[in-house]
Order: C-alpha cells, then sequence, then structure tokens
C-alpha cells in the first residue's frame, strides 16, 4: 500500500503537474491486473469509497478526453 500512496503521489504531484500517460502505465502494469480483474462492475451504496470498474472507466475516460485535446491542440499547431 505504501508503493501505491507513494506512487500516486509522484504521479499527481501538484506542482510539477499531473502525469496522465504515467497513471495509465501505472494501471496497466502486471502488479495491478490481479486487482483490476476483481472489481465488481457496479459501485455499492454502502461503500461508495470503493473502487468499481464504472468508476475506474470513468477515470480513464476523462484522461483518454484529455489525451484527444492534447491531440488537437498538436494538430492545430502543425497546422
Amino acid at each position: 500500500m505504501e508503493k501505491f500512496e507513494t506512487t500516486i503521489d509522484t504521479l499527481c504531484n501538484k506542482k510539477s503537474g499531473s502525469d496522465a500517460h504515467g497513471f495509465i502505465d501505472f494501471i496497466t502494469e502486471d502488479e495491478l491486473r490481479n486487482y483490476i480483474e476483481t472489481l465488481k462492475p457496479k459501485g455499492i451504496k454502502k461503500r461508495p469509497m470503493y473502487l468499481s470498474f464504472d468508476r475506474l472507466n470513468m477515470m480513464i475516460m476523462t484522461i483518454f478526453k484529455y489525451f484527444e485535446s492534447e491531440l488537437q491542440i498538436t494538430k492545430n499547431k502543425a497546422d
């Protein structure tokens, strides 16, 4: 858990900005595969702080939208 918290703190550093690419790399590592495979499809009302597949999907889709906007900005600068 300490390693996880340290990694997340590094990726979400407020001073240097968040690292979206690093976050995606982190959650796709083999180390987290077993945990992600056991996520429940939907959140539990009694325990809203638990991560579910839906909540993980919302986070990842937001990051992909960010990647899309970065790509659009890059394309616009190239034109």
